[in-house]
Parts: structure tokens; C-alpha cells; sequence
């Protein structure tokens, strides 16, 4: 491999056995030496010059190495304006162009995870993952773990993104470890890690273990730089709490997330906090309280709103329920259901609430109907929460019709479908 400048100095120094303080005594301080050595500064032409005489060569000895790194310096600043405008596929070539001749002053790690970017952003999923492996990998075995747990981060984003929240839940729950153990000045990056494992161990229904994963948040909480961080860290806290049926601590962080989101000017995470604070006052038995906060959500003109309404429209239809005004309730339900909204959590309560619907009507073929597709929806996301609601509610519909024997069996079924999730998680791990 071609020597940088750094060392080439290095070496004639040591080969002349010659201390940094020497090489450099009336010109530099040692520690600028070193600096040089380490390919972490570049010096000057007349102090290279300088440098040469004392090292028994010419400065021409030098100066390929500075053409080179000049030249690779352009190429990657280049690939990274690419990278940066959207041409990922030029940006990807000039990366690989730059990995396979690499050049000593230039982090290839770094390099690396600009391409692996750039193949996720062209939809190459599989060698994006493969090349961020070998990221792992190389840089745990070369003692640079920041770029493991940068990629384990990478990782874990996009197998949330594909819903397959048992492996993001193994990414992030290694990169955390890797970080908090080796990484502990990353503030901003373990806080992001842990945010986001927090959240799917929630939605994999281990809230004890989300709690406490937040409470090592709340341990840096003095050291966060971001304040969106901080706001992110009070709503997910009000959305464990939330779940666990801790009502009260829920709402007090919900209002504080909304005071932050509104700080930051950022309208539509405040919007989607104050429906969440509305779940709680219904969850709670406050359902006017909850309306009242959805109808001012309602009253906003932003655009921002219309990406949450499908939210409000399901919330609503929970209140309506527990008010017994079922037709309207059904009906926000199926105009969310019949829309092109893809998020899963919604689609899987909109089923829920039609089958509790259902149910209190006495159609009992409906509400089997729909506790199935939430039990599906469930299965095939990983939702081990929600999969227990669904479960929970079917057995209960089958009891209501009188069929007891199914509702063990559904029982059973439920058990069996828990415990393979679980299983899986474990295997993983």
C-alpha cells in the first residue's frame, strides 16, 4: 500500500533515530510533528522544504504524495456533492473508485458508509446490508467501534423500515451496547440509538424494558446538545407510560413534548403529540377532554394536518365506542381503513375498534372478521402488543357467542403465537 506523507516523514525520522522534538526543533513543537505524522495536518511548502534538508532527501521526495492527496481529496469532495445532490449511482462509482486504490490519509471506513448509503438509496437493500457487515466487522477488529455502532444504527433503520422490528430490535440493542460501553462522549448518537430502541421495545410490548431504556436517556439528559432529541425523549416516554396504563406520568410528559415541538416550530409533531395526549384523557376516562383537544387539532389549516387525520379519525372512533355512538365511530373507521394510509398501527386499531364495534351490535361474523385482520396485521409486523389485544378480544367474542371451546382453543392459539415471537426475538440475540 502507497505510504502518505505522514508516514514517510515518520519513517526517515526513525530511521535517522531522531525524536519529534528533534525533527522539529526551531522550526515546530513536537506535537505539530506528530500531527504531521498522524496525516492530521499538512504543512506548509517551506516548512516541508525544511523538513526534507533535515531528513536527508529532496522536497521532491514529498511531493507526489500531496499531488496524490490533493487529487483524492478532490474526487471524495466531489462523490460527496453527488451524494449530496441525489446522484447516488455517479456518487457510488467515484466511491468505489476511491476504496479501490485507497490512500492512507482518507478513513475508508468513512468512505464505505457513504457508499452503503448510496446503494440504500438506489433500492440495492441486500448489498447495502452486506457492506455495512463488513463495516462491522472490519472496524470492531481494527478498534474503531464508532463506525459499528454508526452502521449496527444504520442497520436497525432499515429493518424498521421493512417492519421487521425482531431483527431492528437486535441492530440497535448491539449498537447500544457497543456504545455505551466504548462510545460514552457520543452523546448525540447513543441518544438516538436508544430512542429508537426504546420504541420498538414498546411496540414489541416489553414496556418495563423501554422504560428503562429511556431512564439511561434521562441519566445524559445534561449532555444533549439537540433539543429535538430532548422533545423526542418526552414523547416517547408519555407513549411507554401510555401503554403501561400510567396515565398520569403520560400526560405530563405529553404536555411537555408538545411545549417543546411548538418551541421548535415543528407544527406537525406537536399536532401528532396532542393526539396521542388525547388517547390518554380517553384511555383515562376523560373522553370530553380528549375530543376537545382533537376538535382544535381539527381547526388548524397547515398541511401538515392532513397526514394525521386518518390519527384523529381513529381516535375519535375509540371515544365514540366507549360512548356507545357506534354508527359514527364505524364510520371513521372504515373511511381510515378505505383510505390509502399505510401506517400500521392505525390500520391494525381501525380493525380492532370495528370488531369491539361489531360486537356490541351483535354481528359476531364481522367482529371475528376484523379481530382476525388485526391478529394478522399484528403477526406479520411484529406487534406482540397489539397481538395480545386481538387475541384477548376474539376470545372474548367467542365467549359472547357461547362458544367456549373455540375460545380456549383461541386462547391456545394465542399463547402459541406470543411465545414464537418471543422465541424468535431470543434467537436473534
Amino acid at each position: 500500500m502507497q505510504k502518505s506523507l505522514g508516514q514517510k516523514i515518520k519513517e526517515l525520522r526513525q530511521n535517522k533515530k531522531m525524536t519529534q522534538g528533534e525533527l522539529g526543533v526551531g522550526l515546530v513543537t513536537p506535537s505539530m510533528i506528530s500531527q504531521i505524522e498522524a496525516d492530521k495536518a499538512s504543512p506548509s511548502h517551506k516548512l516541508l522544504s525544511d523538513l526534507a534538508e533535515r531528513l536527508g532527501v529532496t522536497i521532491h521526495y514529498f511531493l507526489d504524495d500531496i499531488q496524490t492527496k490533493m487529487e483524492r481529496n478532490g474526487t471524495l469532495k466531489y462523490a460527496r456533492m453527488l451524494m449530496d445532490a441525489g446522484n447516488y449511482k455517479g456518487a457510488s462509482q467515484l466511491f468505489q473508485d476511491l476504496l479501490r486504490e485507497p490512500v492512507p490519509h482518507i478513513q475508508t471506513f468513512d468512505i464505505q458508509m457513504d457508499l452503503a448509503h448510496c446503494k440504500h438509496m438506489v433500492g440495492q437493500t441486500q448489498k447495502t446490508i452486506d457492506l455495512y457487515e463488513s463495516i462491522i466487522q472490519e472496524s470492531i477488529s481494527e478498534n474503531e467501534p464508532i463506525y459499528a455502532v454508526r452502521a449496527l444504527n444504520k442497520m436497525g433503520q432499515i429493518e424498521y423500515d421493512r417492519e421487521n422490528l425482531v431483527l431492528a430490535h437486535f441492530h440497535w440493542t448491539k449498537a447500544a451496547s457497543i456504545g455505551l460501553r466504548d462510545l460514552q462522549n457520543e452523546t448525540d448518537l447513543l441518544t438516538d440509538i436508544l430512542l429508537r430502541l426504546a420504541e420498538t421495545q414498546n411496540l414489541l410490548g416489553d414496556n418495563p424494558e423501554a422504560l428503562r431504556t429511556l431512564q439511561k436517556i434521562q441519566a445524559m439528559r445534561s449532555q444533549l446538545r439537540d433539543p429535538q432529541k430532548i422533545a423526542q425523549l418526552a414523547q416517547n416516554f408519555s407513549i411507554v407510560y401510555k401503554d403501561s396504563g400510567a396515565y398520569r406520568q403520560a400526560a405530563d410528559y405529553a404536555n411537555e413534548a408538545v411545549s417543546l415541538f411548538e418551541e421548535l416550530h415543528l407544527s406537525s409533531r406537536s399536532t401528532h403529540m396532542k393526539i396521542i395526549l388525547a388517547q390518554i384523557h380517553d384511555e383515562s376516562g376523560s373522553s370530553e377532554e380528549a375530543l376537545r383537544i382533537l376538535e382544535k387539532c381539527l381547526e388548524q389549516t397547515d398541511s401538515d394536518l392532513m397526514k394525521e387525520i386518518p390519527f384523529i379519525l381513529v381516535v375519535m372512533a375509540r371515544i365514540f365506542v366507549r360512548s356507545h355512538k357506534l354508527d359514527a365511530a364505524k364510520a371513521y373507521c372504515e373511511k381510515v381503513l378505505a383510505s390509502a394510509y399505510s401506517d400500521t398501527e392505525i390500520w391494525i386499531q381501525g380493525h380492532r375498534t370495528l370488531a369491539e364495534i361489531a360486537l356490541k351490535q351483535g354481528r359476531f361474523p364481522e367482529a371475528i372478521y376484523n379481530c382476525e385482520q388485526a391478529i394478522h396485521l399484528s403477526q406479520k409486523h411484529h406487534r406482540i402488543a397489539e397481538l395480545s389485544r386481538g387475541f384477548t378480544l376474539l376470545c372474548d367474542i367467542y365467549k359472547q357467542q357461547g362458544d367456549f371451546m373455540t375460545a380456549a382453543d383461541t386462547f391456545i392459539r394465542m399463547q402459541a403465537s406470543i411465545e414464537h415471537h418471543l422465541r424468535e426475538k431470543s434467537t436473534i440475540h
